[in-house]
């Protein structure tokens, strides 16, 4: 196959497989990712984009943008606008019941042992077993923060604006919500710029 099929969006049945389709890949996803709701937002984007290309590289980046900047769990809010972009109200109920069951079930019986529980948790063999995990989790992040970037940095603009993120939080602690509204006016005094030069060469 060329690269060139990979890269089609395959446009998924719209009926009941597609509700359980979406129920059991977001069951599957909620159930073996540990870290949050980034580390399930790469394991989606696998699912998704990747294996069964209901969506594309552009599609999931606008998921990101919205999810991201409303409040909210990250890990049900993308399942929301996945199920509700593939189908509607249906798609949106049955991915978010699949994202929340695993971990709804597994705090519940926590919840209800955790007396029990505590010298297991606490045995090295778990803890070394949750420290690989969380290593893997870190590693498919960064993978899939490479992809993304590679289909969304495109120029100096994008680059700058990537750039003074990673250091002011990493360097100046600023807080997201701030940076996320700096970006969106970067963003709208970017594109204004490039609409009124568009205008001065039609003159």
């Amino acid at each position: 196959m060329s690269q060139e099929n990979k890269s089609e969006v395959i446009t998924p049945p719209g009926n009941w497989q597609l509700d359980l389709s979406l129920f059991l890949a977001f069951l599957k996803i909620a159930s073996v990712t540990v870290g949050g709701g980034y580390a399930i937002l790469a394991a989606a984007r696998e699912e998704f984009v990747e294996r069964r290309r209901w969506l594309s590289d552009d599609d999931f980046s606008e998921m990101m943008t919205v999810i991201i900047t409303v409040p909210g769990l990250l890990a049900i809010n993308s399942a929301i606008y996945l199920g509700w972009r593939l189908h509607r109200f249906t798609g949106a109920f049955a991915a978010a019941f699949g994202a929340l069951l695993p971990s709804v079930t597994v705090i519940m019986l926590i919840a209800a042992g955790l007396s029990a529980i505590t010298g297991f948790l606490q045995s090295p063999w778990v803890q070394g077993a949750f420290k690989g995990i969380l290593c893997g989790i870190i590693a498919m992040i960064g993978l899939s923060a490479v992809k993304m970037g590679k289909s969304n940095l495109k120029n100096l603009f994008d680059w700058c604006v990537v750039i003074v993120s990673i250091v002011g939080i990493a360097a100046y602690h600023w807080n997201p919500a701030i940076l996320i509204v700096c970006a969106i006016a970067a963003g709208i005094l970017k594109v204004s710029l490039g609409e009124g030069k568009k205008q001065e060469e039609k003159q």
